[in-house]
């Protein structure tokens, strides 16, 4: 990514989304969380580790099978 990886976005998605949560409230329903799920060639257990302390919500290590991804769209699926 040209300005920062992908564990300082999901970093900044978190901080706007609380920042947001904080000025709006759950009143206006600004309180829903993005998913954010790593798709990535790194598959050692301290990147999995960084990329869950970021804030992301799942990691998938390439090649990834239609499979798998069908399968956290269903985990993952609000009503």
């Amino acid at each position: 990514m040209p300005r920062m990886d992908g564990y300082e976005a999901a970093q900044e998605i978190r901080k706007i989304e609380a920042s947001r949560n904080e000025d709006e409230g759950s009143s206006k329903g600004l309180n829903q969380r993005a998913r954010i799920f790593a798709v990535t060639g790194l598959a050692s257990a301290d990147d999995k580790r960084k990329a869950f302390a970021c804030g992301m919500d799942g990691y998938l290590v390439k090649p990834v099978a239609f499979g798998m991804v069908e399968n956290l769209f269903i985990r993952f699926k609000t009503g």
